[in-house]
């Protein structure tokens, strides 16, 4: 017997409401607990084939210094030599080294083909790369934009780096990864 049968008839309805609420409650924690049920047996489940391949990286050449490298994009970058100390930095055993750089662009430039220094880092011995600072080595290797074929900038790209730590490549990181072996 429910308790809408116990009670008086002008309490049934109150308890077959109470009821139906209650019914209706029970349902949806039952509902609840199974979606939280599935959703961590879904947790243990590898996703592995469902993540998104990852990206390509971007090929490494190894070049001599000195030596013409034409990037993926079709320009021309050469690092003709490094000065392993043009001065003091700032900062505790800390020195600058500069480096040598031309770039030309290619047969067909767009829009966005040109120079910077942020473009290239030194790299050390223990694959540390230290990244460009503001030039002390005259000309500077100026930023530019490059509207024409063949169209070049060069000047000198001054970093800091650790007085103990020898340079070992003077490094291009844009649509190609190359770098330069310092002797």
């Amino acid at each position: 017997m429910t308790d809408a049968e116990h009670r008086r008839d002008g309490d049934r309805g109150k308890a077959t409401l109470r009821e139906t609420r209650d019914r209706g409650r029970m349902v949806r924690r039952r509902n609840v607990a199974a979606v939280a049920m599935l959703a961590s047996l879904a947790a243990c489940v590898s996703t592995k084939a469902n993540q998104p391949p990852s990206s390509p990286s971007i090929p490494t050449t190894t070049v001599s210094m000195g030596q013409r490298v034409e990037t993926t994009a079709g320009n021309i970058v050469v690092v003709y030599s490094l000065l392993p100390s043009v001065g003091k930095a700032p900062g505790a055993n800390m020195v600058l080294v500069a480096a040598d750089i031309q770039a030309c662009a290619g047969a067909h430039p767009t829009t966005v083909t040109g120079v910077q220094r942020t473009l290239f880092v030194v790299e050390t011995p223990d694959h540390h790369a230290w990244p460009s600072v503001a030039a002390v080595k005259k000309p500077e290797l100026k930023p530019a934009l490059f509207a024409k074929p063949k169209q070049c900038e060069r000047g000198w790209v001054t970093f800091s780096i650790p007085q103990a730590q020898k340079p070992a490549y003077v490094v291009l990181n844009s649509s190609a990864l190359v770098k330069w072996r310092i002797p």
